[in-house]
């Protein structure tokens, strides 16, 4: 399991930290022991660039997942599809049943 998480901690440096000097010891320490802005300053940064990020959400916690996404609103990102990504993890994680504007049915 350990080799695991070191190689989802590989990719999550690859993915969304190209441009940092961050290493994956350092992501791990955010993820046990950092503070709630770090926490959401990194699952932000797994929305906005992490390919599979359902899968990579998984590095937290379940409660503590719930807890910081209750903790960043809808609508909060730039683009559409960063914004359905926090819908979809908030509709799976904390029973939301939101859909962004192009995903609903609409009666006419």
């Amino acid at each position: 399991m350990e080799e695991n998480l070191n190689t989802l901690l590989n990719e999550i440096l690859q993915q969304c930290f190209w441009d940092y000097s961050y290493t994956a010891q350092d992501i791990d320490n955010i993820i046990k022991s950092g503070t709630k802005d770090e926490k959401i300053y990194l699952l932000k940064k797994i929305i906005l660039n992490y390919k599979e990020f359902f899968k990579a959400v998984k590095i937290f916690d379940k409660d503590e997942l719930q807890e910081l996404l209750s903790e960043i609103p809808n609508g909060c990102f730039r683009y559409e599809f960063q914004n359905t990504r926090l819908m979809a993890l908030r509709n799976h994680y904390l029973g939301e049943e939101y859909a962004p504007k192009r995903l609903r049915w609409s009666l006419r």
